[in-house]
């Protein structure tokens, strides 16, 4: 059974996302892929990790379907990323 502990690498991966500001689902499915691909995790794992089932991950990262906003953080969360609102303009 997969556990939190190891799947982080010492150093930052995809420094690039820092404060990127999605706009489309379509975005947010391939920055999900390649943070995942990223960290070596298949669907599967990461599925087990977030409790989740491997074929709503697919589906996620296919764009496919969007799921709840709960699985959508639990995903983001598995992965040690953040979600942060922030209101636009001024």
């Amino acid at each position: 059974m997969l556990s939190f502990a190891g799947i982080y690498p010492e150093t930052a991966l995809l420094s690039s996302i820092d404060n990127m500001i999605l706009r489309t689902t379509t975005e947010l499915a391939q920055l999900v892929r390649a943070r995942r691909t990223e960290l070596g995790l298949t669907q599967e794992e990461l599925a087990n990790l977030a409790g989740l089932h491997r074929t709503s991950i697919g589906l996620f990262e296919q764009g496919r379907r969007m799921g709840g906003l709960e699985s959508i953080l639990r995903i983001l969360h598995t992965l040690g990323m953040d979600l942060e609102v922030h209101t636009r303009g001024g």
